[in-house]
């Protein structure tokens, strides 16, 4: 009922079905703002019609009702308010290149970053997940090591569950990952290990790509647009303003490493497959001895990729005034 408005403005203001129904269609209609269809409140004044009477106590659990949603929508609030101030830092950080794996979002990545720290206190990625515990406990006495099959318990948890709880997340929300779990399971592993294998791949995903900015080039993972379309919808969906939305944008693209031509990608006549013009090859030479340079990997450039590119489609997308800004600027016009 907390995701439609109007499910939980129709017990704020009615205790009783008796009260709906003597509302009306014209109540309901000015209770909702009109975002309420007529067909929408015929079946809610059915429903009061033959519905059962009210418990004796229903004005005491109506001001009940009112008070828990009040405290609610104050949390809600405060939830919002902690998400914008958490985007503003991960867009600074090379954390934010994680937002090209589908299923992490804004708000597990940012967890993930703020429980890690600079990635370059980590010498490799096995250190991220020693750090966090996740390897099986031991027994050693004398001549006997024997491995308990249970995690060890001493490292930091907070980092081990910031780890596990964007396994999960890639696990229902990443087809690479959750093949990989499914197979796993098929196989007859426990799930707890199966978290465990996850959480340790995402390790070496993310030393990777905050390190160096690499592993874009993982099956699991997509382009640096993607990350940056999840953070113009984050934007939306918070209501961010969007001179903040363009300055997070700009930043998050400073940190997210340019876009190399595809493999196969045509290429304009005289030009060489990497954008560049092609060169003729000397006399005596072949067109294997590096004349044309071969065409770059996927997604492992060396700088940020022109804003131009990426930001005006985005904002386009949007609507609104940013858009009308982005197609005076485009046209010559002055905003």
């Amino acid at each position: 009922m907390f995701d439609h408005a109007f499910a939980v403005i129709l017990p704020r203001h009615y205790a009783s079905p008796a009260a709906v129904a003597a509302a009306g269609v014209e109540g309901l209609a000015r209770l909702g703002r009109a975002r309420v269809q007529r067909p929408t409140s015929l079946r809610i004044l059915g429903w009061a019609g033959d519905a059962a009477d009210p418990d004796p106590d229903a004005e005491l659990h109506r001001a009940r009702l009112i008070a828990l949603d009040d405290d609610r929508i104050n949390k809600h609030k405060q939830i919002n308010s902690c998400e914008r101030e958490l985007v503003a830092h991960l867009v600074q950080t090379p954390y934010v290149r994680l937002l090209a794996l589908p299923g992490l979002h804004v708000v597990t990545a940012g967890e993930f970053a703020g429980e890690a720290g600079p990635m370059e206190n980590y010498a490799t990625a096995r250190v991220i997940t020693g750090r966090a515990g996740l390897f099986p406990r031991r027994y050693q006495s004398d001549r006997v090591d024997l491995a308990s099959g249970r995690l060890a318990r001493r490292g930091n948890r907070r980092l081990r569950q910031a780890l596990l709880q964007a396994a999960d997340t890639l696990v229902r929300c990443n087809d690479h990952f959750g093949a990989l779990a499914a197979r796993w399971r098929a196989a007859g592993k426990d799930p707890r290990e199966v978290r465990v294998r996850v959480a340790g791949r995402l390790a070496r995903i993310a030393f990777r790509m905050a390190a160096d900015g690499g592993g874009y080039d993982h099956p699991a993972c997509r382009g640096p647009e993607h990350a940056l379309k999840k953070l113009a919808d984050f934007h939306v969906n918070h209501n961010i303003d969007e001179d903040v939305m363009r300055t997070n944008l700009e930043r998050a693209a400073a940190q997210l490493p340019s876009v190399a031509p595809t493999r196969g990608a045509a290429a304009a006549p005289g030009e060489a497959a990497g954008g560049g013009p092609r060169r003729a090859p000397s006399a005596g030479s072949s067109p294997a001895s590096g004349d044309v340079p071969p065409p770059a990997r996927p997604g492992r450039g060396r700088g940020p990729k022109a804003l131009s590119a990426i930001l005006p489609e985005l904002l386009k997308r949007l609507g609104g005034e940013a858009a009308e800004v982005i197609d005076s600027l485009t046209s010559g016009e002055t905003p």
